[in-house]
C-alpha cells in the first residue's frame, strides 16, 4: 500500500496528508514574535475558500488590533493563557477556549501566559487577509 504522506522535507505540502513539521513557521506582517504555519492554503492546495494555519506566540508575542473587510476567522486554543480583543471587549483566553470573527470586527491577540500560546486558525475567503492597523 503506498502511503499519500510526504516524508521528504523537498516534497512540500500539497498531498492531502502530510507531515505538518515540514511545513515551516513564518512571522505575518504586524504579529509580533507570533508564528505561523500555513497547513491549507491557495499557495499549498487547490482551494479558494479557506486558510487553515496554526500558529505558535511566544510569552509576550501579538498581533496588533486590526480588522478584515470581508474575511472571518475561527480561532481554536490548543495550549497557553492570553487576552484576545473582540470588538471593545477584553477576554482571557485558555486551552479549549475558541473565537470567532466576524467581518469588520477589530480583533487582537495577545500571550501573556508563562509558555507558548499554540493555536488553530481557519479564514474565509483566504484572498481578505490583508491587515489593516485599525483603531476603531
Amino acid at each position: 500500500m503506498q502511503s499519500p504522506i510526504r516524508d521528504s522535507p523537498d516534497a512540500g505540502h500539497s498531498a492531502p496528508v502530510f507531515r505538518t513539521e515540514l511545513v515551516p513557521w513564518f512571522e505575518p506582517p504586524g504579529h509580533f514574535g507570533g508564528l505561523s504555519k500555513l497547513l491549507v492554503s491557495p499557495d499549498s492546495h487547490e482551494t479558494a475558500y479557506f486558510d487553515f494555519r496554526i500558529s505558535r506566540y511566544p510569552i509576550g508575542s501579538r498581533v496588533d488590533p486590526h480588522h478584515h473587510d470581508i474575511a472571518e476567522h475561527v480561532y481554536y486554543f490548543l495550549s497557553g493563557t492570553g487576552l484576545v480583543v473582540w470588538a471593545e471587549t477584553t477576554f482571557i483566553i485558555e486551552p479549549g477556549m475558541a473565537m470567532f470573527v466576524p467581518p469588520g470586527v477589530v480583533h487582537s491577540v495577545t500571550n501573556t501566559g508563562e509558555s507558548d500560546l499554540v493555536f488553530f486558525v481557519a479564514t474565509s475567503p483566504p484572498s481578505d487577509i490583508s491587515r489593516e492597523s485599525d483603531s476603531r
